[in-house]
């Protein structure tokens, strides 16, 4: 019975444990400093470049215009290489970013479904007004899409959870677009993605 009463206790320390290993993606996870190339990389919490330092430079072409960039990283000795990879996540400075359009932005929400916003400028050229807006984008860590946040393109990741999709499409659009923030954080909260945090 002793034997018994040692093993139970051992197999409930280590699941213990295990449990404490993993933290759940959110604003409050602190992952490591690095490139994050792949979703992978970010449940291992296990950036392909680690400490190192991000240089952009830009090319522009023809009458301004931005022709593309090219991104540098240096090691910790200071060497500079050129990135060839795709890039998914930058932490930098305890602080996540996401690219998106050959810019960086930061995540306002960490989760399974993340969410940035990009500036936009508006121009008439013929009154001269101009105004600033911003849109709302989201990342989808499971698949690594990033779109404009809007009903229709929301609406197939939610379809991953049944009985939130079940809420969610008996409503009017209408009323989809003014909870749709409401149901991202739903979402979130029931589906959250655990991160290695050894």
């Amino acid at each position: 019975m002793r034997y018994i009463s040692i093993s139970v206790f051992l197999t409930c320390f280590i699941l213990l444990q295990a449990q404490d290993e993993k933290a759940k993606f959110d604003n409050e996870i602190k992952l490591k400093e690095g490139i994050y190339t792949s979703f992978n990389e970010i449940i291992k919490n296990d950036p392909k470049y680690y400490n190192c330092t991000i240089g952009v430079r830009a090319d522009f072409g023809f009458g301004g215009m931005l022709k593309g960039m090219t991104i540098y990283y240096y090691d910790e000795l200071g060497i500079k290489y050129e990135l060839q990879d795709t890039i998914l996540l930058i932490v930098q400075d305890g602080e996540k970013y996401v690219r998106f359009h050959e810019s960086f932005y930061k995540l306002m929400l960490a989760g399974a479904i993340s969410t940035f916003t990009i500036e936009r400028q508006a121009h008439n050229y013929s009154t001269g007004y101009s105004e600033s807006y911003e849109n709302l984008f989201f990342l989808d860590l499971q698949t690594g899409v990033i779109e404009i946040l809007n009903p229709i393109n929301i609406d197939k990741i939610i379809k991953r959870d049944n009985q939130l999709y079940l809420d969610y499409s008996a409503l009017s659009n209408s009323k989809k677009r003014k909870t749709l923030y409401s149901y991202i954080l739903k979402y979130n909260m029931r589906n959250p993605i655990n991160i290695n945090m050894e």
